[in-house]
Order: C-alpha cells, then structure tokens, then sequence
C-alpha cells in the first residue's frame, strides 16, 4: 500500500488529535510540554481531509465520476449533524409513545425517522437451470449523494414545522437555529452538487487530495510525535493511542 494512502494509522492519528483536543487535561499537558493546539488542529482536519477524498473517490469509482475533497467533506459534515439530530429524534419519538402522546404527534415523529430515500428499481433476467429466462425486479435504496441529502433537507423542513416537538428538542439541546444551520447547509450542498456535475474533470482528483492530505498530516505528526511519546510516558490514555497511531 502507498505511504500516501488513506489507512489505519492516518485514522488513529486523527482520533488522537481529536481525543487530547477534546480533553482540558491531555491538551493542558501537550501545551506545558511545548505543544500548541494548532499542532493538532492541523494533524485532525488533514485525517478529516483525506477521510473525506477517500470515501469519494470510493464512490466515485461506483458512480462514474470524480469527486472534489470541498463536496466531500461538506456532505460528510451534513450526515454527520443529521445522524446526531436523528438520534435525539428517535429517543423523543420514543418518549411520546411511552407517554402516550396523541397518535398524530407520535406518527408524524415516525415518519420524519423513516428513511425515505428514493427507491432506485432495476429489472434483471436470470435463467434458471432448466434454460427459462424469467424477468425479476430488484429494489433497493439509493445511496446517490443528491437523494441522501434531499431526505435531509426534507427532515430539516419537517422538524422546523413542527412546533409541537420544539420544547422537547430544544431540552436535548436541538435548538431551532441549530436545525435552520442543518437545512442551510443541505442548500449549499445542492449549489456544490450542481457545481461538481457542470464541471467535471476540474480541479485535483480525489487520488491526490488524499495523498496531499495524508502526506500533511505525516510531517505534522512527525514534528509533534517527540511531545506526544513524553505525554504518553506520563498518561496511559495517550500511550494507548499513540499504539495504533504508529510513529
């Protein structure tokens, strides 16, 4: 495999990152220790980077088409801020059935949860043994990016309507400017969907944006790796990281 790919070890060196800068503590001890959080910042948003092409250029290669690192990591951003809002509306849905909430609540909350992605139908011949062709149609959900995040957008419209669910989402810590945020987003993400098919070809493929990626977050790594080895000598968590991290 090409030290330049996307593997392992640039995934464990991005959820290091991520864990010490998410931790008041480890990332207390990096800085005493001559670090500076833009040390991490920059080896977590390289991974993020490189995670980003590389999961394009995997669907790329199903699709047809290249993809730029900007869409990527944009869509990537929106699935992730949809799964965690999803997540609270699925426990909020869960507490009005227990606390037999009226039926049309509970089922508008149900349908919102419903994964209605457009439905992408394909007719095959198979033969059969004995030499008959017989005809069958295979249904399956599909994952294109632009229906994917026109069930998002539709979500999004559905939840800021719906103002019976507000209270309860806002005590989850959904607010309403935080799905408006989700909504926005899903808007831009058409404009750069609609930019990416007019213009295929230009810009860098998403081979090299995950070279160039990866090939950053190595020299950053390297360069922080002597005070990330002194930290994990004094904690055991950082230890355990830097294990699947690699020097």
């Amino acid at each position: 495999m090409s030290a330049k790919a996307y593997n392992s070890t640039v995934a464990a060196r991005t959820r290091a990152a991520m864990q010490i800068l998410e931790s008041p503590e480890l990332l207390e001890g990096f800085v005493e220790m001559g670090g500076l959080d833009r040390d991490l910042v920059g080896i977590r948003d390289a991974g993020l980077e490189a995670e980003a092409a590389y999961i394009g250029r995997s669907a790329a290669k199903s699709e047809g088409k290249g993809a730029t690192a900007n869409v990527w990591m944009s869509f990537a951003e929106v699935q992730k801020e949809y799964k965690s809002l999803m997540n609270v509306v699925n426990i909020v849905t869960s507490e009005a059935i227990r606390n037999s909430e009226p039926p049309e609540i509970v089922t508008r909350l149900k349908g919102i949860l419903a994964n209605e992605t457009q439905v992408t139908v394909s007719v095959v011949e198979e033969k059969k043994k004995d030499g008959i062709s017989e005809t069958k149609r295979k249904v399956k959900k599909s994952d294109a990016q632009e229906a994917i995040r026109t069930e998002i957008a539709k979500d999004a419209a559905q939840l800021l309507t719906f103002t019976e669910i507000h209270p309860k989402l806002a005590e989850r810590r959904v607010s309403l400017d935080r799905i408006r945020a989700l909504k926005q987003k899903t808007d831009e993400l058409a404009g750069l969907l609609a930019e990416r098919a007019s213009a295929k070809g230009e810009g860098k493929s998403s081979t090299k944006v995950t070279h160039d990626a990866v090939s950053r977050q190595r020299e950053m790594w390297a360069g922080a790796y002597r005070i990330l080895a002194a930290l994990g000598r004094r904690d055991e968590r950082v230890r355990s990281m830097l294990k699947d991290a690699k020097r």
